[in-house]
């Protein structure tokens, strides 16, 4: 939905990310190094929403991306991680085997 500059952080992003709920959340990231505002805006990502509220540098965030990090000979890289298909808006991420009631 939105993608900003943390007012306090130099290696900060903060995002409001659409999950399907009555406003967006509010996820703050160290990503801004590995991609730009316009790289964000408008991505698909996955989100782990059940997680406690949490200040980084005095923004609240609501929420983490997941992404994969590897090290490569020029440094590290890091990957968002996105569905493979087409999915709608908010829906849950469930590891195979796992009931959920």
């Amino acid at each position: 939905v939105e993608v900003n500059d943390h007012p306090k952080s130099t290696e900060l992003l903060v995002m409001k990310i659409d999950v399907a709920e009555k406003k967006p959340r509010t996820i703050v990231g160290k990503i801004k190094s590995f991609y730009t505002k316009e790289q964000l805006k408008d991505k698909i990502v996955l989100v782990i929403c059940n997680l406690r509220a949490a200040k980084l540098a005095g923004v609240k965030s609501q929420g983490m991306l997941l992404a994969a990090v590897s090290q490569t000979k020029d440094g590290k890289k890091v990957a968002l991680l996105s569905p493979a298909s087409d999915v709608s808006l908010g829906a849950t991420l469930v590891p195979k085997d796992i009931k959920v009631t």
